[in-house]
């Protein structure tokens, strides 16, 4: 099976997204193991980094960071476009579960293709996957569980996690390299974020609302073959529960778009069911 990544990703903003879009192609900002050399990551957050964040985590929250801590459940809904394995844009629908920092589920429906649901699910460091297509949902065994589900928990807080800030209130992760950079004719306020387990994140935000723009990383992929740049763009944020959330986002690999999605709904907090994470063999999946 030919795979636009494991989390397959992109998010909704065909039409001018934030300071994203004047983001050169080539920027290269972070990697994972087996890739080209890490920046270093200090063992505490740097002051300046961590000045930012808070800026940031207020002005999202209209004022109460706290309201972030339960955002440690989530869900979403969104609706938009996935690419296949005849490399085209196809209709999809996504839904995910999520629980920090170790568990997150993702099911794609896509409503006129050949297989027509993806089901991933991740409980680290267990992975699994079905998929379901005129033969009904069945399990789709991977050679390498393992080196799927390092893929899968760096896409989740790549493209899921960070955009609700949720990962910067946590003790362990470890902010630096806070910055100003001039991107074309925008600028923004950039710091790189170190979760563990996963690669060096580069956070890019407006300078005047310090909403996120961009989520950028590389990764190299035991499990995809090769090391991928990858970058999220998001904008038209909303208020959902008294946090401020993006609602269109956009996912390249390497310059090529291979997701684009509009967020219906954001839901921190929600009751996420932890049987939710197991295999659909044991528990059905929820519609």
């Amino acid at each position: 099976m030919r795979r636009a990544g494991v989390l397959g990703v992109v998010l909704a903003a065909a039409v001018g997204c934030g300071p994203g879009k004047e983001l050169p192609d080539e920027v290269r900002v972070s990697t994972g193991k087996g890739g080209e050399a890490a920046p270093p990551v200090p063992k505490a957050s740097e002051p300046a980094a961590a000045e930012l964040v808070a800026r940031v985590l207020k002005a999202n929250t209209d004022g109460h960071p706290e309201r972030l801590e339960k955002g440690k459940t989530n869900t979403s809904l969104a609706r938009g476009m996935s690419r296949g394995s005849d490399g085209k844009l196809a209709s999809a629908n996504r839904t995910i579960w999520a629980a920090w920092p170790d568990r997150f589920r993702v099911d794609f429906e896509f409503p006129t293709a050949e297989v027509k649901d993806r089901l991933m699910g991740l409980r680290r460091p267990t992975f699994w996957m079905y998929t379901s297509g005129p033969g009904g949902l069945a399990e789709f065994r991977v050679p390498n569980p393992e080196e799927y589900a390092d893929v899968l928990a760096a896409d989740a807080v790549g493209q899921h996690w960070l955009p609700t800030l949720v990962p910067l209130t946590d003790p362990k992760v470890v902010v630096f390299d806070a910055k100003r950079q001039d991107l074309g004719r925008l600028p923004a306020e950039t710091v790189k974020v170190a979760v563990p387990g996963c690669p060096v994140y580069t956070l890019w935000f407006d300078p005047a609302t310090l909403r996120l723009g961009v989520v950028s990383y590389t990764h190299a992929e035991a499990a995809g073959g090769g090391t991928f740049h990858k970058r999220l763009t998001m904008d038209k944020h909303k208020d959902f529960g008294g946090m401020m959330l993006p609602t269109r986002l956009e996912f390249s690999r390497n310059g090529q778009t291979v997701e684009e999605w509009g967020v219906e709904k954001w839901d921190l907090g929600a009751a996420v069911d932890d049987a939710a994470f197991n295999p659909p063999a044991t528990t059905p999946a929820k519609k």
